[in-house]
């Protein structure tokens, strides 16, 4: 669901609009992950505060290069489990009259070849070559092989 990123408040300052991916039973550990976020907004500069938080709280910031937007430090999340609640923040910082929409979100990791916890159909998904898994914002995980349709 589409999130409004609103002009600060004049009194009450900026506020963050968030979003979450729940991952839930991959039993899988980060080694890369890409970030793919689309925003819709009249001055992108206004967004000076855009980042990532992994379930255990870890924070990587992310910055616009006039076309996307990347994780300033992507090994911020290596070794991390990936299930859990990942959360996307976005906030407008500049009171100037434009605001906008947080439009969709997505992760792709690509596991560590251990998975935690070590469970068979984890270290199944983990030995394959170049497995993904791909997060759509607010939704839940599907691992998907590199390659295949989401």
């Amino acid at each position: 669901m589409p999130q409004t990123i609103a002009d600060p408040h004049p009194n009450k300052g900026p506020k963050p609009a968030t979003s979450e991916l729940v991952v839930d039973s991959t039993d899988l550990v980060v080694d890369l992950i890409d970030v793919d976020v689309s925003i819709d907004h009249a001055s992108m500069s206004d967004l000076t505060i855009v980042t990532l938080n992994s379930p255990s709280s870890e924070e990587a910031s992310l910055a616009y290069d006039g076309a996307n937007w990347d994780l300033v430090n992507a090994a911020a999340f290596n070794g991390e489990s990936l299930d859990g609640t990942w959360v996307l923040t976005v906030t407008d910082t500049v009171k100037n009259g434009a605001s906008g929409t947080l439009t969709a979100w997505s992760i792709t990791v690509t596991p560590m070849s251990e998975a935690a916890g070590g469970s068979s159909q984890a270290m199944a998904a983990a030995s394959m070559t170049l497995v993904s898994t791909r997060l759509i914002n607010d939704s839940t995980a599907k691992v998907t092989p590199s390659g295949q349709a989401d």
